[in-house]
């Protein structure tokens, strides 16, 4: 059986004086009053830190609210944009039908009538 090694007396009395680290917080105090304040404080000091955090990811999360608005105006912008060059086509298109009619018949040609899309009775908006 191996033989049990003993430490000196005097050791073992050093032990509770002996810390793992110059840290404050791992200290625990012997009143047990203090012991809770110490635990309440640390609670508070996570809190903090998770309200910091969760500061931060809001207002991460506003800037990325900011930036999609911004692309969703300039793609209804681009949007817009196209809307209005298909229907200054459509009129071009709509003039020289006309042009090519007119010319066909020597006579004035009637853009009201080539505005029409086919379906409506009214000529499209100008």
């Amino acid at each position: 059986m191996p033989r049990v090694r003993l430490l000196p007396a005097a050791l073992l009395c050093a032990l509770p004086l002996i810390g793992c680290g110059d840290d404050e917080k791992e200290a625990v105090p012997e009143n047990p009053e203090e012991a809770q304040v110490m635990a309440e404080q640390e609670d508070v000091a996570e809190a903090q830190e998770d309200m910091r955090d969760a500061a931060d990811d809001l207002e991460d999360a506003n800037e990325n609210v900011a930036e999609q608005r911004q692309e969703l105006k300039e793609a209804i912008a681009g949007r817009e944009e196209a809307e209005d060059a298909i229907d200054d086509a459509r009129r071009q298109v709509a003039k020289e039908k006309a042009d090519v009619v007119a010319e066909k018949k020597d006579e004035e040609p009637d853009f009201e009538q080539e505005l029409l899309v086919p379906g409506d009775e009214e000529p499209a908006p100008k």
